[in-house]
């Protein structure tokens, strides 16, 4: 289990890899949270989502009465999204959203976006989470232009994991492919797949973290220029220890 000095490495060396690209400056207040979109900025936030999806590692093609109708559907109940601002030429740099679930819900909830229901994964989630409320996502996505820096990730999940933390609920979960970003990043951070299936031709993984408090402390306490200090100073020191988690070397 990655301890939470692993838990701080990991940043570390996350944002000396991010920090390789060029940095997007985001303004106070870029990222927002609310239960519901409707006007503009939801039209925004089904166009970002277009763009992401059509790009690797994903392909699809997203009509935008289907992106609404996936909003729609999912944005129900004990809901939240989180919509990050970009600039004028793209108002929207990420978003994400998600719920509070109950675990004997949860494969209901899901068949939708799967395609086919996800049989086997409430037994999973039994296993670890017993019948446990779940702050799941159904999606977390930062647009190509803004994904430079560890701010824009901080920004987004630091408003989705706090609408959990409020009501009582320490256990997360998403699924993704291993071609994605955040796979490994999800790693380092203390997920495990405790599931595995196929949707669209993809290898699919429901990644499950059983206390995410401490994360959730560190991004309260540090925004990405601190980090980016923190970097310089540290990142020999921690090399070789990150190296040896990572497997490279």
């Amino acid at each position: 289990m990655i301890s939470k000095y692993d838990l701080i490495r990991f940043l570390l060396r996350t944002a000396n890899t991010l920090l390789r690209e060029k940095s997007y400056e985001f303004d106070r207040g870029a990222s927002t949270i609310s239960p519901r979109l409707e006007g503009p900025l939801q039209e925004e936030v089904v166009k970002a989502f277009q763009t992401v999806f059509s790009e690797p590692p994903w392909y699809e093609n997203w009509a935008k009465d289907d992106v609404l109708g996936k909003m729609n559907r999912e944005l129900t109940g004990n809901s939240f999204i989180v919509v990050l601002r970009g600039n004028a030429d793209s108002p929207v740099a990420g978003f994400c959203w998600g719920g509070i679930l109950n675990v004997g819900e949860l494969e209901e909830h899901i068949t939708p976006a799967l395609g086919a229901r996800p049989v086997g994964l409430q037994n999973a989630l039994m296993r670890v989470a017993g019948d446990d409320r779940i702050l799941y996502f159904h999606e977390f996505a930062i647009l190509r232009a803004f994904r430079g820096g560890v701010e824009p990730l901080r920004l987004l999940l630091l408003p989705s994991l706090q609408f959990g933390w409020t009501q009582g609920v320490k256990r997360t979960l998403f699924w993704t492919t291993p071609a994605s970003r955040i796979f490994p990043l999800s790693l380092y951070m203390g997920y495990e797949p405790i599931w595995k299936t196929e949707s669209k031709g993809k290898d699919i993984f429901f990644m499950y973290h059983p206390n995410f408090a401490v994360f959730l402390r560190i991004i309260q306490r540090i925004n990405g220029p601190s980090v980016a200090k923190i970097v310089r100073l540290n990142s020999r020191l921690f090399s070789r220890r990150m190296r040896g988690l990572t497997g490279e070397g």
